[in-house]
């Protein structure tokens, strides 16, 4: 009987395409990883923008309603508007002193 001469590779190639395999399917889901990270951080950027710039718009309403609410400019808007309004003399207003234990009373609240 004459033996096959040749060495056996198969076994080996085999095992070595199932390593290049996964190391190849691990470095795929890796770069696939790293993708969804670089986009959910320029998400995440985009949203602080957006919030940055709508905490600016807040404020620069609140300074528009507090220059519209500011007594001194109403009063000149009423003269230039010739109204027919009249300034409160302080004799009108009564001052009431603050007291701590003044609990105001709960009305019952009407049920749906």
């Amino acid at each position: 009987m004459k033996r096959n001469s040749r060495p056996n590779y198969t076994f080996s190639v085999i095992l070595s395409l199932c390593a290049f395999v996964a190391i190849a399917a691990g470095l795929i889901r890796f770069v696939k990883l790293k993708n969804q990270q670089i986009e959910l951080s320029r998400q995440i950027e985009e949203v602080e923008d957006q919030i940055a710039e709508a905490e600016l718009d807040i404020q620069m309403e609140q300074i528009a309603k507090s220059r519209l609410l500011n007594r001194f400019q109403v009063a000149q808007r009423l003269k230039q508007q010739d109204s027919n309004l009249v300034p409160i003399t302080f004799d009108v207003v009564e001052t009431l002193p603050f007291d701590e234990s003044y609990e105001p009373e709960v009305l019952a609240s009407a049920k749906p």
